[in-house]
C-alpha cells in the first residue's frame, strides 16, 4: 500500500497541474496550464491510465507517449493551456523501432497518387487546448530502422514544438556527412494537420543509413502554419512537403534551412487532379537557405506540380545555393498567383525558374536579387504571364555559352504588362550567348505582351546574334538598353546595327516589330555640362527594315568607344520630323545613337553612332569675366558655340581668357557691366578686345601698367579711356603724339602728358626774358590749333616765340614751338 501511494505522489509530482487540481477542488474560474514533467527516455510506453490526468505508465514513469495521452484526453477549458517539459538533468535520445506501438496508426495524408508520409505516427498530438511541447535542446527523438512511419503527428490547433535543435549534429549535417538528430524518421519527422503550428529551433536529420522522406508534411487543412529557425538534413525527397489534393493557407518560413535531398525538392507542392487541384494560399519564406550538393542530384528547389494552385509564394532575403539544381519549377498545369523572390541570392542552380505551366501565371515579380553562375536564369517555358516584372537583378557570370540567356521566353509565352526592366546582365570576359531572348511568337503586328527596358549589358557578345535577341514574330518594347565593354560594337557612320543581326538589340524576323527602320542622329554637340543632340528621318531605308508609323518616341544613347553604354534618355513627347533636344552629360568626346518605337509600340534596333564635337556652355562663364561663354564665341551648329575668339591669339580662347587682349587690363575691368561692352573710341572692337580702348594712340598696357588702373586727373575715368589723362587741356594724342617714348619736358621723370596743369616746368623759364612769353605763346599755339585758326598766324607766333627764346637763352623752343602747331 504506501509503495502505491509512493507512486501515487510521484505522478502528481511529474504533472504538475496545479492549476488543474486547484480548478478541479476549488471551483477556480482562472485561466490554468497544465503540466506534465517527462521523466523517462522510453519508447512507446503508454500511460496507465489515460484520462485520470496523471502522466503514469505502468512502471511509475512519464513517458512523453503518456503525457502525450494524458494531453490529448483533457477536456476543452477556455483559456486553459497544456506544457510538457523533460525532467531536469534529463538528456538522450528518445529512440523508436519498427516494432514500438503507435500512438497514430492509420496512413497519414491521402494516397490516391503518391505517399511519401507515412504509415502512421509514433507520436500524436489531438489536443483540445494549446499545447507547447520543450525539448530544451536536450531530447532528441529517433527512429532506428527504416519502417516508414512519421515521428510525431500534430492533428490539433494551436500547438507549440520547440528546441530539438541539436548545435552539433546540425554543423555535422552542414558539412554534409549524415548524422540523425532532433526529430527524425524514416517516414516524416514531423507531420502537420491543424492550424496556428509553430515549430522553432528544431533539426531534422537522418543519418544517411535510415532515410527519411522528408522533415515536414502538411496534410490537408494545415493553416497558419510557422517555421523558424529549423534545419533540415534529408538524404531523399523533401524538406516541407504540401500532400497532394490538400488546401493550404498561410504558412511561412523563416530561417529554413535544408541541405539536399537525392531527388524532388525541397519545398514541395503535390500533385492535384482535374476535379482536386492542390491549393496553397500564401507561403512566405524568409531569410531561409536550400542548399544541395553535386552529387545528390536534386531535382527542385522548389517544385509546384501538376494541377497545383499557389497563391502569393513569397521568397524574400534567402540564398538558394544548388549544385546544377533547378531553382522553381513550375510543372504543367500547375498555375501561380502572385509568386515574387525578392532580395535573394542565387548561386550555381540550373534555371531559377523553370516555368512550364503551359497555363495563365499572373503577377509575377523576381525583384532586387543576385544571381551567380547560374545557366538559363529564369525561362518561361510555354506559361502566358500577365503582370510579370522582372527587375533590379544583377546576372553574374552566368554558366554556359551559346543558346543560354539571364531570362528567355519562349514561342507561347506572351501575355500582357510584362516588364523586363532595370536588370544587369554582366560576365567576366565577353561570353557568346544571350542577356534577354525573347521569343514569344504572337504573330505578326500583335503585341507580345513583354516589354524590355533600362537594362544593362556587359561582356555578353551574344550568340551569333545580338544580346538583346528578338526572334519570332510580334512586337515587343525595347527601349534604354544599354551595352557596355565587352559586347558587340559599331564603329562611328557603320549602319549595320540598324539592320544586322549581330549588334546591340535584334529584330530577328521579317515580322519582328516589322523590322521598322530607325532614326539617326544628324549632329550632336557637347558643352561639359551638356550633350545637344539633332535626330531625324533616315531617307532610305536600309535593307529589310520598313518605315515607322508616325509619331515616334527618340531614344538617345551615348558611347566614348563604339557601343552604346550610357542611356541619355528619351525626347519628351513624339515626333514626325527632325527634332533637338539637350541632355545632361558630362562628357567630352564621343558618339551618340538614335532608337525608336513608333505609333504602333513597334520598337527598331540601334542606329549607326554620329560623332559628338565638342562645344560650349553658353551660359557659364568658365573665366569668371562677367562675360557668359556664349557672349564670347560664335555659335554655329544646333545653337551651341564649337569655335570661339582668341582675340590676343596666344592659344587660349577668349571664354576661357580672363584678359582677352592681353593688355594686363583683367576683362572684367574693361567691361564691368557685361555684354553688350563698352567701347570708348568707337573702333571695330569694344575695349576689353581693343589694345588702345580710347584711340589716343598710347596703349593701354602703357596707360594702365597696374592695377587699379591709374586716373591722373581724378576725374573718375581712368586714363586708358582718357583721351586728356592728366586734364591739362591738351589731348595725350598731342602731348605723346608717338603713342611711346612719350616727351618729358621738365625731364622729372613724368612724362607731359600725365603732369596735370600748373606742374610743368619749362627749360628757359628760370631767368629769361622770354619766360612768361613761351607759356602764353604755346597756350595761343593750343588755342589756335584747336581753333583751325590759319597757319601763317601760328607761324607768326612761332617766330615771335623763337625771339623771345633766343634773346632767353633758350636752346629748342624753335622746335618745341613748331611741334606745338603741328
Amino acid at each position: 500500500m504506501w509503495n502505491h501511494l509512493d507512486t501515487t505522489f510521484a505522478a502528481l509530482r511529474r504533472t504538475l497541474g496545479g492549476a488543474l487540481l486547484l480548478a478541479a477542488g476549488l471551483g477556480s474560474a482562472h485561466a490554468a496550464t497544465t503540466t506534465y514533467i517527462v521523466d523517462t527516455l522510453a519508447e512507446g510506453t503508454a500511460d496507465a491510465n489515460v484520462g485520470d490526468g496523471v502522466c503514469l505508465t505502468a512502471a511509475g514513469e512519464c513517458s512523453l507517449r503518456a503525457a502525450l495521452e494524458e494531453a490529448n484526453a483533457l477536456p476543452a477549458s477556455e483559456g486553459d493551456d497544456i506544457r510538457i517539459e523533460f525532467a531536469e538533468g534529463l538528456s538522450g535520445d528518445i529512440v523508436h523501432s519498427g516494432g514500438t506501438p503507435r500512438m497514430f496508426d492509420e496512413t497519414l495524408g491521402n494516397t490516391a497518387i503518391n505517399n511519401y508520409i507515412g504509415f502512421g505516427a509514433f507520436l500524436h498530438v489531438n489536443a483540445s487546448r494549446p499545447l507547447a511541447l520543450d525539448f530544451d535542446e536536450r531530447i532528441e527523438l529517433l527512429q532506428n530502422n527504416d519502417s516508414e512511419y512519421a515521428m510525431l503527428f500534430i492533428e490539433s490547433d494551436d500547438v507549440v514544438v520547440e528546441n530539438f535543435d541539436d548545435a552539433e549534429k546540425r554543423d555535422i549535417a552542414g558539412a554534409g556527412v549524415a548524422s540523425a538528430g532532433g526529430i527524425m524518421a524514416a517516414g516524416t519527422a514531423i507531420v502537420i494537420g491543424g492550424s496556428r503550428v509553430t515549430l522553432r529551433n528544431g533539426l531534422s536529420s537522418d543519418p544517411g543509413t535510415i532515410i527519411m522522406e522528408s522533415c515536414i508534411a502538411l496534410v490537408d487543412g494545415a493553416s497558419d502554419v510557422t517555421v523558424e529557425d529549423f534545419y533540415c538534413r534529408s538524404s531523399v525527397l523533401f524538406g516541407i512537403y504540401f500532400d497532394e489534393r490538400g488546401t493550404y493557407s498561410n504558412i511561412a518560413l523563416t530561417g529554413f534551412e535544408t541541405q539536399g535531398g537525392q531527388g524532388f525538392g525541397d519545398v514541395w507542392v503535390e500533385f492535384g487532379t482535374d476535379d482536386e487541384k492542390t491549393i496553397v494560399n500564401g507561403l512566405t519564406i524568409t531569410n531561409s537557405e536550400f542548399r544541395s550538393q553535386a552529387n545528390q542530384g536534386l531535382d527542385y528547389t522548389i517544385g509546384i506540380r501538376e494541377n497545383s494552385v499557389v497563391s502569393d509564394l513569397v521568397i524574400t532575403e534567402s540564398r538558394f545555393i544548388a549544385a546544377d539544381t533547378f531553382g522553381i519549377g513550375i510543372f504543367p498545369t500547375a498555375v501561380t498567383n502572385g509568386l515574387s523572390v525578392s532580395g535573394s541570392t542565387i548561386d550555381g542552380t540550373r534555371q531559377f525558374i523553370r516555368d512550364d505551366g503551359r497555363t495563365l501565371q499572373t503577377g509575377m515579380t523576381v525583384s532586387g536579387n543576385t544571381f551567380t553562375s547560374v545557366s538559363d536564369d529564369i525561362v518561361i517555358l510555354n506559361s502566358p504571364h500577365q503582370d510579370a516584372l522582372i527587375e533590379n537583378n544583377q546576372f553574374l557570370n552566368s554558366r554556359g555559352a551559346g543558346n543560354v540567356a539571364g531570362v528567355r521566353v519562349e514561342p507561347i509565352a506572351s501575355g500582357s504588362n510584362n516588364v523586363i526592366r532595370g536588370n544587369t546582365f554582366s560576365q567576366e570576359e565577353p561570353t557568346n550567348k544571350f542577356a534577354i531572348w525573347m521569343r514569344a511568337n504572337p504573330g505578326v503586328d500583335l503585341p507580345t505582351g513583354w516589354s524590355i527596358q533600362d537594362n544593362a549589358v556587359v561582356n555578353i557578345i551574344g550568340s551569333l546574334f545580338g544580346p538583346i535577341f528578338l526572334e519570332f514574330d510580334g512586337n515587343t518594347l525595347t527601349s534604354g538598353n544599354t551595352f557596355g565593354e565587352g559586347t558587340r560594337g559599331a564603329d562611328v557612320d557603320n549602319l549595320a546595327p540598324e539592320n544586322d543581326d549581330s549588334f546591340f538589340v535584334v529584330n530577328r524576323n521579317a515580322g519582328t516589330n516589322d523590322r521598322i527602320q530607325t532614326w539617326r542622329a544628324t549632329g550632336a554637340v557637347f558643352t561639359g555640362t551638356t550633350v545637344r543632340v539633332a535626330v531625324a528621318p533616315v531617307t532610305e531605308l536600309r535593307p529589310g527594315n520598313t518605315e515607322p508609323t508616325l509619331p515616334v518616341s527618340i531614344d538617345v544613347y551615348y558611347t566614348a568607344t563604339n557601343q552604346a553604354e550610357t542611356y541619355l534618355g528619351r525626347i519628351p513627347g513624339t515626333h514626325s520630323t527632325e527634332t533637338v533636344f539637350e541632355f545632361t552629360s558630362d562628357a567630352t568626346a564621343g558618339a551618340v545613337r538614335a532608337q525608336i518605337t513608333d505609333a504602333e509600340g513597334r520598337s527598331s534596333q540601334y542606329s549607326a553612332s554620329t560623332s559628338v564635337v565638342m562645344g560650349v556652355d553658353t551660359a557659364a562663364d568658365d573665366d569668371m569675366d562677367g562675360l557668359p561663354n556664349g557672349a564670347e564665341c560664335e555659335i554655329n551648329l544646333l545653337g551651341i558655340p564649337i569655335t570661339c575668339r582668341d582675340s590676343d591669339l596666344d592659344g587660349m580662347p577668349d571664354f576661357q581668357d580672363p584678359d582677352d587682349d592681353n593688355d594686363g587690363i583683367p576683362t572684367l575691368v574693361e567691361c564691368p557691366t557685361g555684354s553688350p561692352c563698352v567701347n570708348t573710341d568707337g573702333g571695330p572692337r569694344e575695349n576689353h578686345r581693343d589694345l588702345d580702348s580710347d584711340g589716343d594712340g598710347i596703349s593701354d598696357a602703357n596707360e594702365c601698367p597696374d592695377q587699379p588702373c591709374r586716373d591722373t586727373d581724378g576725374d573718375g575715368v581712368a586714363n586708358y579711356v582718357d583721351t586728356d589723362s592728366d586734364g591739362d587741356g591738351l589731348t595725350d594724342a598731342m602731348e605723346c603724339p608717338l603713342g611711346i617714348a612719350c616727351p618729358d619736358d621738365d625731364e622729372n621723370g613724368v612724362e607731359d602728358y600725365l603732369e596735370p596743369p600748373g606742374t610743368t616746368v619749362l627749360r628757359g623759364t628760370g631767368g629769361g626774358a622770354a619766360g612768361p612769353w613761351m607759356l602764353v605763346l604755346l597756350g595761343g599755339i593750343a588755342l589756335l590749333r584747336r581753333r583751325r585758326v590759319l597757319a601763317p598766324l601760328a607761324g607768326l607766333i612761332a617766330l615771335f616765340g623763337a625771339f623771345g627764346a633766343q634773346a632767353a637763352g633758350s636752346q629748342d623752343w624753335t622746335s618745341r614751338l613748331r611741334r606745338a602747331s603741328r
